[in-house]
């Protein structure tokens, strides 16, 4: 049995759509009794909506950037917390850059939200009490290019002591000491399987840790030279990474 963990933006979802290559081989990878799902910086929430457009359900979720990890029947295996208090002060100290900040619950964005916005994932606020209360798993802050991200990166590691990733220009914040990399190995511990039998795939620089997870991290064409260098693979698609899988399976 191989594990395959796909990133979800950038990656399995390109564009705002997907490629139905890569629904129908992920069909044909789990018809072939291995397992199948998403390593992403989304929150289960930001996944869960698009169920209706898959006729395959994922067999694991490690969402939040490694932060938390579900099994197949969204049953909790790890669920990490960010201290609310420190993430208002982030808010109130980078007022000028937007938030998106995911909690167990909900899905929040200090964006101002735009005439015909129907887009009900997301909750809008105006005002950092609204989040008094909520488990917040992860948040993101988003730049103006990936010079400005990767110039704010160690200032917000050593201001608040969280795990801050690079992904593209938004800077992904979670719990000291995760990563995808150790999302992976609670999803391994659980199933009870080797780490060489888990391949990933991803496009970004969050991706690194799971991508160099061992010798089965892929990456695309279209990735950055950094990411390509790490990667075991380099590929056009999520579709032609199954099929070489499935190939060298067979």
């Amino acid at each position: 049995m191989k594990i395959l963990a796909s990133d979800f933006d950038g990656t399995f979802y390109v564009d705002s759509a997907f490629d139905p290559a890569d629904l129908e081989a992920v069909k044909a990878f789990q018809k072939a009794g291995n397992l199948f799902g998403f390593c992403t910086g989304r929150p289960l929430n930001g996944i869960t909506p698009f169920f209706d457009q898959w006729d395959f359900r994922p067999d694991f979720y490690i969402v939040n950037t490694g932060s938390v990890v579900l099994d197949g029947e969204m049953h909790y295996l790890l669920q990490n917390r960010i201290d609310t208090g420190l993430v208002k002060d982030l808010v109130r100290e980078y007022k000028d850059e937007h938030f998106f900040i995911h909690s167990k619950d909900n899905y929040f964005t200090t964006l101002p939200k735009r005439p015909g916005d129907k887009d009900s994932m997301i909750t809008h606020i105006e005002d950092v009490r609204a989040l008094d209360g909520e488990w917040i798993n992860s948040f993101s802050f988003f730049f103006d290019t990936e010079q400005s991200a990767r110039a704010h990166k160690q200032e917000v590691e050593e201001k608040t002591g969280l795990s801050v990733y690079i992904n593209n220009t938004i800077l992904d914040c979670i719990p000291k000491g995760c990563s995808k990399a150790t999302g992976l190995d609670v999803l391994v511990r659980h199933l009870g399987v080797s780490a060489a039998d888990v391949y990933t795939i991803g496009d970004s620089f969050n991706d690194l840790p799971m991508i160099v997870y061992n010798e089965n991290g892929a990456t695309f064409h279209r990735s950055p030279q950094e990411v390509q260098a790490q990667a075991g693979a380099v590929v056009g698609s999520v579709a032609e990474w199954i099929h070489r899988i499935l190939e060298a399976d067979s």
